[in-house]
């Protein structure tokens, strides 16, 4: 269609786009999923003919005028991603002025175009024609051949019209088997009040796109698959509600149609239930059948066993007139003793909210990248999934049925806009609480829409297709009436609705905080403590489950505390787990200015003037989907089986969380190793096997001999410092649809024992050191192939030369005090605030005082260094005192004392000391915690071993660049070049010699360079190290929404006293 024929049309009522009573044109009743055959549709995905403009009047007149510039864009896909206006992010504000129904005068409308082919059989009678879209965002008027076809609204919803007459007539009259389709899709309407979820506005039609062909005499017009079991849940009865539709001037009562449904095992083949009834149709009409099932296998999202349905209408002489096929799985839902159950067991929800996103195409999710999704969550112990906060396209609920998982399906309902606006008009006095706010102004805001009469029609039918479009899926538990709605008459009106047409699921909204029109509590990130009093309210006589929809916010660096999360879920009967906030961050490639670079772009990055900034910056995955961390220490926190030690180590009890397997699937096998001191730097298996694992039902618990025991080397075998371990992995016995045998389900570690001797290093030489002090303002301390050169007005080490090579970056290399580190996410909406309020960003060194001693008996030289840390303006800061001893050999030990002076905020970010290293090393390996990061809440997923990485390796680099890195619980670090010849070693040393454990970081990238950036592509590496060696860190908390750090996570701000002992290596 490079040359396409004017359109000589009439344009649609302008009033459709601001009436909340106009909800579509013609479009057809919703109804269930489901697709004809193939030879019977016709797929539209592909390049149109677009064009783009600034409003609805402009894009008819030019379409009228036949002035239309088009050029080609990809359908599905948004318009603002293939060069058209740009993407906007918003959290809570509208975009727009906020007047509903109305809308702006500037409302870009995006025209669509192309020519559909209709096979000439299809134009014979034979077969009723529909155009199916999947999802258009916001509203959009259709045109065919020059006629309007109808008008639908809800962008995450399907929307179907008839299109049987029009390709009849012109094909009666010109012969024509291609007809022009003309979409005008409008960015704003009235229903866009509705649709202010937490994400990108990006218009367009950016799901699937169908002609569907029917069987003129007779066919399936729509159907509703319930599954019920009996008391024992053995047996099991499937209802069939089928609905047809037939042409009834092409049937004579001869002609009796049948309809034959079958059941059967797609594994096994065998039919499990078969049903077959003759009837002489109406015009239009409906079925009921109930199919017993003798014992099936249940579906659950542990066993997502599911069959194969078949039904099919057949003619009087047995041909096939239509048919459908859907996979089904039998369970039932209900809520027994105030807890959600699945075939009479209460499960126990790991969830996560999932929006739609590709970092390329928006909310135009290929279908194998949804699929990657799943597989991910699955493997890391997932089993559920909000659909936050609207629909899915059709094939995400078919890879939750095959895969299993546990599905609150959402419908495409938030408006939690108006509170800002409400506040905004308000106009509360600033420190007015958060508490006060909220309860004052939901209120108002729901009058505008969720206790507004004239919208109920609007929310209904939110519902309606919600409930009508994916009712057929076994995965979906839980309907959902949307997300920050407010609270009014509307909801109550869904929820009617809902559990009239579906009383087979519950219903959630977390919005209705009485439960009123809801089957369960929900709540929004409450903190540890107030979960625990809302679970303990009714004791244990209570009607409703608690379910939390949002916790734990993922932005940047975290969450933390995901434990103590867990642990009330698992023993709070009330509390059936939840969703964290959320699966994926929803960041947007684009490039620099300059073009030469590809980043993820975030809120303002794409010239928006209002937007949120950083705050789709949110998930367990990075924009390109990847696992962060914290997606790391999910799984961990929720793996379904735990291990502990009873009767001293010589038992092993383990428990089984699962809620319905056996561990019957699993491997069990078990390690003990030998990690040895700093000299060595080793890590040795001495002996290993597979566990002859006991039955252990789901929810049990058994005791078993610990493996460990008769292998575990005593003591008095260890080398000084080292320590040996025992380590037990489950892992799949056999492939699974989501990961292959020996994926590693979960795991335990135990330390089997500790030689507590400090480690000899060999003497290197009795020679004497010496002490320069002839220039002034300079000592330094000599020996056998070393000098240390300390700067005694600035009072630290300016140069660091062993065996020639000086280990120091620069003359201001440390080691110095640190306190400051780049804040997470999680620090700015937190503690950070006071940190920098209180200079802490900017902290500089004063009143140095400089001492040193030569020390007869021993021959060290100990030197004394005190001063003060202040920043600028802020009348804060501490007072330090730190002890160097250096010994023959150029080993230095390192005594710090730290107290605060004047106001000083209640925590810090951590204490430690910082160093810069030249560029000669490249390599690190250490005894502790790992491989990868940990924080003092956030440490559940890493193991204790000797591990070993380039220092490049060891950041991982959030979108949003900030804290990240730390290994904790370390024993010791080495820094060595590639070839670990030369290089430094690292400890915390407690009393008697004896090592403490410790946190250290290196980076190429210093905190100043991460603390200034806003993107990855801003930082340079650099070709020194930036080396961390703390005694403490303050944890990562979920601040970003709430709650803050825990207690037990701070660090406090008081006196602290630690001592390294650095060496030198080769």
């Amino acid at each position: 269609m490079n040359n396409p024929t004017a359109h000589s049309f009439t344009p649609p009522p302008e009033g459709d786009l601001c009436d909340p009573n106009l909800l579509e044109r013609n479009r057809l009743p919703p109804r269930a999923f489901f697709l004809p055959p193939e030879h019977r549709r016709i797929n539209l995905n592909g390049q149109w003919q677009f064009s783009y403009f600034p409003t609805p009047t402009a894009a008819w007149r030019s379409v009228i005028e036949a002035t239309t510039p088009w050029k080609e864009i990809q359908v599905p896909g948004h318009w603002q991603l293939q060069g058209y206006g740009a993407p906007q992010y918003a959290n809570v504000r509208y975009p727009f002025p906020v007047d509903p129904p109305n809308i702006p005068a500037h409302n870009p409308t995006g025209v669509y175009q192309r020519l559909v082919e209709i096979p000439e059989d299809w134009n014979s009678g034979q077969y009723k024609l529909r155009l199916r879209f999947e999802g258009v965002d916001s509203c959009y008027h259709v045109y065919l051949d020059n006629q309007l076809l109808g008008y639908s609204q809800v962008s995450r919803n399907a929307a179907e019209f008839d299109i049987t007459e029009h390709t009849a007539a012109a094909a009666q009259e010109s012969g024509r088997r291609a007809m022009s389709l003309l979409v005008f899709v409008y960015q704003w309407c009235d229903g866009s009040y509705l649709e202010d979820q937490d994400q990108w506005w990006l218009s367009g039609i950016f799901r699937d796109v169908h002609v569907l062909a029917f069987p003129a005499a007779i066919h399936i017009q729509d159907f509703t698959l319930t599954t019920d079991l009996d008391s024992a849940y053995r047996n099991a009865v499937l209802t069939v509600d089928v609905e047809y539709a037939a042409a009834r001037a092409a049937l004579v009562a001869s002609q009796d149609v049948s309809l034959h449904i079958q059941v059967s095992d797609p594994h096994s083949r065998e039919v499990v239930a078969e049903d077959s009834v003759s009837f002489n149709p109406s015009a239009s009409g409906a079925h009921r059948r109930s199919l017993r099932v003798s014992h099936p296998k249940k579906w659950t999202a542990e066993t997502p066993h599911l069959y194969e349905f078949c039904m099919r209408l057949l003619s009087q002489g047995g041909e096939e007139v239509d048919s459908v096929r859907q996979r089904i799985g039998f369970r039932k839902v209900e809520i027994l003793r105030g807890n959600i159950t699945v075939n009479g067991v209460p499960i126990l929800l790991n969830g996560v909210n999932r929006h739609d996103h590709h970092p390329r195409y928006g909310r135009a999710v290929p279908v194998d990248f949804m699929r990657r999704d799943l597989l991910i969550m699955k493997q890391h112990n997932i089993n559920a999934v909000r659909c936050s906060h609207y629909p899915n396209a059709p094939e995400f609920y078919d890879m939750c049925d095959e895969l299993g998982i546990w599905v609150m399906d959402e419908a495409d309902l938030e408006c939690h806009g108006f509170i800002e606006s409400v506040i905004h008009d308000e106009n509360y006095p600033e420190g007015t609480s958060w508490s006060d706010i909220k309860h004052k102004c939901f209120a108002r805001s729901s009058e505008f829409l969720s206790e507004n009469q004239l919208w109920r029609k609007a929310y209904l039918d939110r519902a309606e297709r919600l409930v009508k479009e994916n009712k057929n899926h076994t995965s979906i538990i839980i309907w959902s009436l949307g997300n920050e709605a407010f609270y009014g008459c509307n909801q109550q009106a869904m929820y009617d609705w809902i559990k009239a047409y579906d009383p087979s699921r519950p219903v959630h909204y977390e919005g209705d905080k009485n439960a009123a029109s809801a089957d369960m509590y929900s709540y929004m990130y409450p903190s540890v403590r107030k979960l625990e009093h809302y679970a303990d309210l009714e004791g244990d006589d209570f009607a409703k489950p608690i379910v939390v929809c949002e916790y734990a916010h993922c932005k940047g660096n975290g969450p933390g505390n995901l434990l103590e999360y867990q642990n009330l879920f698992r023993t709070k009967r009330r509390l059936q787990g939840g969703y964290i906030w959320e699966w994926q961050d929803h960041g947007l490639l684009t490039t620099t200015a300059d073009g030469g670079e590809e980043y993820f772009g975030y809120g303002g990055d794409f010239g928006e003037k209002l937007h949120d900034g950083k705050y789709c910056m949110d998930g367990l995955v990075n924009s390109n989907h990847d696992p962060t961390p914290g997606l790391v220490e999910f799984k961990k926190v929720i793996e379904p089986v735990e291990v502990t030690q009873k009767g001293g180590g010589d038992m092993m009890e383990i428990r089984n969380w699962y809620d319905f397997q056996d561990l019957s699937h699993c491997t069990a096998t078990w390690q003990v190793v030998r990690c040895a001191g700093p000299l060595v730097k080793t890590e040795l298996v001495v002996a290993s096997g597979v566990l002859s694992l006991p039955t252990v039902e789901a929810g049990q618990t058994v005791t078993i001999p610990s493996p460990f025991k008769s292998f575990a080397p005593p003591t008095s075998a260890l080398q000084p410092g080292e320590v040996s371990y025992g380590n037990l992995s489950f892992s799949l016995k056999e492939d699974v649809l989501w990961a292959k045998r020996g994926h590693e389900l979960a795991w335990a570690q135990f330390e089997l024992a500790r030689n507590e001797n400090p480690v000899v290093f060999p003497a290197f030489s009795k020679s004497r050191i010496t002490v320069d002090t002839s220039s002034l303002g300079v000592l330094s301390v000599k020996g056998t192939n070393f000098e240390i050169t300390f700067d005694t007005t600035l009072g630290v080490i300016s140069r660091w030369i062993s065996k020639g090579c000086n280990l120091l970056s620069d003359e201001d290399g440390g080691p110095k005090l640190g306190i400051w580190r780049p804040p997470t996410c999680n620090d700015l909406h937190g503690h950070a605030q006071q940190w920098k309020k209180h200079g802490l960003d900017a902290l500089q060194v004063s009143n140095v005082v400089f001492d040193y001693a030569e020390r007869a008996d021993d021959g060290l030289v100990e030197i004394t260094i005190t001063h003060r840390l202040s920043p600028p303006v802020v009348l804060s800061g501490f007072s330090v005192k730190q002890i160097y001893t250096i010994d023959t050999s150029g080993a230095m030990t390192i005594a710090v004392n730290m107290t605060t002076i004047r106001s000083n905020p209640t925590s810090l970010p951590r204490i430690g000391l910082d160093l810069s290293l030249s560029s000669a090393f490249e390599q690190v390996a250490w005894h502790g915690k790992g491989p990868h990061q940990s924080y003092r809440d956030s440490n559940a997923s890493t193991r204790q071993g000797i591990f070993s990485s380039k220092i490049s390796d060891l950041d991982f680099l959030y979108e949003i660049p900030q804290e990240n890195g730390n290994r904790s619980q370390v024993e010791w670090v080495t820094i060595t070049d590639a070839y670990g010849s030369r290089g430094l070693l690292a400890r915390f040393k407690g009393s008697n010699n004896t090592t403490t454990k410790f946190n250290f970081q290196a980076s190429h990238y210093y905190p100043e360079d991460i603390t200034s950036a806003t993107h990855i592509y801003q930082l340079t590496r650099r070709p020194t190290t930036y080396l961390r060696l703390d005694y403490d860190h303050h944890g990562l908390g979920n601040a970003s929404i709430k709650p803050f750090v825990l207690p037990p996570y701070e660090l406090k701000n008081e006196a602290m006293s630690f001592t390294v002992e650095l060496r030198t290596i080769g």
